[in-house]
């Protein structure tokens, strides 16, 4: 079976999210497994890690046993051996970097949300239809196992007349740069909170517009919200 290399540049990997969820858990595992297989040829992902910290990159890299890592994104953004770029980094900078990388006439897929507007993201959409680029945004959530097993009793009507329902979610506090151990103490996840806040970082800019997004997907199914405490 042929071999075929597609470059992958992975913007934001020293983060928890493109560390873990995308490095250790989808991509790593893909090269090790010896690509993936599509029709005659196996397609075998070559990555280019990108981040801020030359240290904490290569600390990554070595982890994983890749070679290729830089702190330039604009040299990144120009090899032409790189025709996908992906983000995970901050979503306050999220915006303008997919602007930069559709603009170097690289297909995008970045971590959720897009933009902090969703006047930024049309615009976004736009410029990578304007410029030809395919386009992605991770959407997991939305396909979880309980929510279409909802989907399923609440369209053959099972559950009756739905009046009210309780979303319980959790979050591991982390700790950013300059700021003390977060531990169960409130005032210090506060503190914390704030500090991930300042950096575009943070439960409530991301992890909140996840959960309106689930809102309006199930609608239809659970009915508009007319009160929340």
């Amino acid at each position: 079976m042929a071999r075929r290399t597609i470059g992958i540049i992975v913007h934001g990997a020293t983060g928890r999210i493109g560390s873990t969820q995308h490095l250790a858990n989808a991509l790593i595992p893909i090269i090790e497994e010896g690509g993936l297989a599509l029709g005659d040829e196996r397609l075998v992902p070559r990555l280019l890690l990108v981040g801020r910290d030359a240290d904490r990159l290569a600390a990554v890299a070595r982890a994983h046993k890749l070679t290729d890592w830089t702190t330039d994104i604009d040299a990144a953004l120009a090899d032409p051996a790189y025709a996908i770029f992906f983000d995970a980094a901050a979503t306050q900078q999220r915006a303008a970097v997919l602007e930069q990388a559709i603009g170097a006439g690289k297909h995008v897929y970045c971590e959720k949300p897009v933009a902090p507007t969703a006047a930024q993201a049309r615009a976004l959409l736009r410029q990578a239809q304007t410029r030809g680029c395919k386009h992605g945004v991770v959407e997991d959530k939305l396909h979880l196992p309980g929510l279409q097993k909802l989907a399923v009793l609440t369209t053959r009507g099972d559950l009756g007349r739905i009046v009210s329902f309780r979303l319980e979610n959790s979050h591991r506090p982390c700790r950013p740069r300059g700021v003390e151990r977060v531990d169960r103490h409130a005032r210090t996840s506060r503190r914390a909170g704030r500090a991930l806040s300042r950096h575009g970082r943070g439960f409530g800019g991301d992890a909140g517009r996840s959960r309106r997004r689930h809102f309006r997907h199930h609608r239809e199914l659970l009915g508009d919200a007319r009160a929340a405490r």
